[in-house]
């Protein structure tokens, strides 16, 4: 966050001079927002691809070093934690036609909060869907 103060100081000559002095802060902490799972596209029997996106930038509290992806299975109730380094991750080797539970969290200084989970079925495996 920066703060603009103005300055009008006389100088010499009969004329006036405008200082700007810029101040800023920046915080560096841990994200007070979560990021937000988009979507996911791509899903086969035992694989799929997860997209999310950034809070509001005043949300983020610093650089944003990696984001952590919780992948759940509902049924097991499994958790497979992923260190990741972009907004997109593809998730494989995972079982044909069970649901699983997404939550994602960003880190900057720390980890931040977890999204909403958000729930994906894989596909039966060997089903073939025909086209019309």
């Amino acid at each position: 966050m920066c703060t603009v103060y103005e300055k009008i100081m006389p100088s010499c000559y009969n004329h006036t001079i405008l200082f700007q002095e810029i101040t800023c802060y920046y915080f560096f902490a841990a994200p007070s927002s979560a990021p937000t799972i988009l979507s996911v596209d791509l899903v086969k029997s035992t694989s799929f691809v997860a997209k999310w996106a950034l809070p509001p930038l005043h949300e983020i509290n610093g650089y944003v070093r990696y984001f952590i992806l919780n992948i759940t299975e509902v049924v097991t109730s499994t958790v497979s934690i992923i260190r990741v380094y972009g907004l997109t991750k593809k998730i494989e080797d995972l079982h044909p036609h069970y649901n699983y539970t997404l939550a994602i969290a960003m880190v900057t200084t720390s980890v931040g909060p977890f999204s909403q989970p958000f729930r994906v079925l894989t596909e039966e495996a060997g089903k073939l869907l025909a086209h019309f």
